[in-house]
């Protein structure tokens, strides 16, 4: 960890904190039998859990997304107004969350959200943003559509959905409609997250 420095020290840098478990439950929602799940005794889930650990961060996303849920983190307490700044001259301007909310009607401003690095102050409270606690989250709704292309071989077209609904079901990607053309051997499918 070059170039990493805390005054709080080792201890600080070097804690842990667990990412994630592995359950027969979950096992069961990827399609697993009753019968199945009887026979994966506790030194087998341990195994299990290993592997699909050592997996997610050798081979998956692991390192993209630990980086990408703690720039969202850093990012959900500061938003900044770069409407000032020239290429030559960062004249930035700073808000926290909670100040944005109470002083700006979101559609006349162009805020947008940004990393907190470490002194930035909110031009409004005055205070340090990396200080102030997570702001509330709220639900939002968006609609997103594209199209995916698959190149698969399967016996049949039963065999062909199967396969996309264990592989997409796994993900909590639900599959709303299958619409088959034979002639083309093409399947057309509508999807839910």
């Amino acid at each position: 960890m070059q170039g990493v420095s805390d005054t709080r020290g080792d201890a600080f840098l070097e804690k842990q904190f667990p990412i994630t478990s592995v359950s027969r439950k979950d096992i069961a929602s990827l399609g697993a039998t009753g019968e199945e799940l009887a026979q994966l005794s506790d030194e087998d889930m341990e195994a299990i859990a290993s592997c699909v650990g050592e997996l997610y961060v050798e081979y998956g996303n692991f390192w993209i997304d630990l980086g990408n849920v703690v720039n969202q983190r850093l990012e959900d307490k500061m938003l900044v107004d770069r409407s000032a700044s020239t290429p030559t001259e960062n004249r930035d301007v700073f808000y926290c969350v909670p100040c944005m909310f109470k002083n700006f009607v979101l559609e006349d401003t162009q805020l947008e959200h940004k990393t907190v690095v470490g002194e930035e102050i909110c031009i409004i409270c005055e205070r340090r943003i990396a200080d102030l606690p997570e702001p509330p989250t709220y639900p939002y709704e968006v609609v997103v559509k594209f199209s995916v292309l698959f190149d698969m071989e399967a016996s049949s077209p039963a065999e062909a959905r199967s396969w996309l609904r264990k592989a997409f079901g796994a993900h909590g990607i639900e599959i709303v409609e299958w619409i088959w053309t034979p002639e083309e051997k093409k399947f057309s499918v509508d999807w839910r997250f």
